[in-house]
């Protein structure tokens, strides 16, 4: 199995003291392999999933100071799905079934909690607990101008 971790980007502007609004991008790769360690001949079989999430990104501050923010928020977005499959029957035809049912979709998610800690000026940490795509518990560093 490999997966890669949910990488992601926003922007964030404050129109004012306690509120956020932005955009925000996320990308996600995983596959998943497998063949019958008993059966040198059995068949192979694999995933290949993408995932792509677009989204506008509003953010409520309970505590805005200069070296800390805490808050929770709204993110309203699109995830678009991409999946490969490796089986033992016409693939294209699964991978267009698979596709048209995941596909594009509405993704909303609800951030329960967040936090970012700047350690200078411009550059910190943040995390965030969420329910929804494109992640459920989400940290990285934080850049601001």
């Amino acid at each position: 199995m490999d997966r890669l971790p949910v990488i992601g980007g926003m922007y964030l502007y404050s129109p004012f003291k306690r509120v956020s609004v932005g955009a925000g991008v996320a990308y996600q790769h995983f596959s998943l392999t497998y063949q019958d360690p008993n059966d040198n001949n059995a068949q192979r079989y694999g995933l290949i999933a993408n995932k792509w999430n677009v989204a506008a990104i509003g953010h409520f501050y309970y505590v805005r100071q200069p070296s800390f923010q805490l808050y929770s928020g709204l993110r309203l977005g699109f995830s678009n799905w991409n999946v490969d499959t490796e089986t033992g029957f016409p693939v294209d035809v699964l991978d267009r079934v698979i596709n048209f049912a995941l596909g594009g979709a509405f993704a909303p998610q609800f951030i329960l909690l967040g936090g970012e800690k700047y350690f200078t000026p411009n550059v910190g940490a943040h995390a965030e607990l969420a329910i929804g795509s494109p992640h459920v518990f989400g940290f990285g560093l934080s850049y601001r101008w």
